[in-house]
Order: C-alpha cells, then sequence, then structure tokens
C-alpha cells in the first residue's frame, strides 16, 4: 500500500499529494489524542487498583469465620412465627 501511495506521488498527481499530506495531519493527530486518552486511562487504573487493594486488605483483615448461630436464632424465630400462624 504504502509503495502504490509512493508511485501515485511520484507521477506527479498534485490532487493525490495534497490528499495524503491531509489524511496523514488528521491521522497523526488523532492517534496523539487516543494515546493521551490512553496514558490517562491507564494511570487511572493503576491508582484505583492500589486504592481498592488497600480497602480489601484492610477489610480482609476484620473478616470472621460465621458461626452460624445468628442463622439458627433466625431460623427459630422463622419457625416459631409460621407456628403462631397456623
Amino acid at each position: 500500500e504504502e509503495e502504490s501511495i509512493e508511485r501515485e506521488r511520484a507521477s506527479g498527481n498534485k490532487l493525490w499529494s495534497a490528499y495524503i499530506t491531509e489524511a496523514q495531519n488528521y491521522d497523526q493527530g488523532l492517534l496523539d489524542g487516543w494515546r493521551s486518552e490512553m496514558d490517562g486511562l491507564l494511570i487511572f487504573a493503576g491508582l484505583f487498583s492500589g486504592v481498592i487493594t488497600t480497602f480489601i486488605i484492610d477489610s480482609y483483615k476484620t473478616l470472621n469465620a460465621d458461626s452460624g448461630s445468628q442463622t439458627v436464632v433466625l431460623l427459630s424465630q422463622t419457625v416459631a412465627l409460621l407456628g403462631q400462624i397456623s
């Protein structure tokens, strides 16, 4: 594809040459914009990951094994309420 572009430029087609120049300038600007946006997104993702990791580590330290006693109490209350209804 690049060879065909160069052949067209060499043939003296001024319109084609002007188009290629403008298209390359536009594409370069577009790519530069995307690159800067991606840099920002990567920085945000890294910082977000670090903050979330810190919260997860601190939360993990406070976790306790569930003894099941709360579940037993709630089920007992439910059975008692159902017994009163019928």
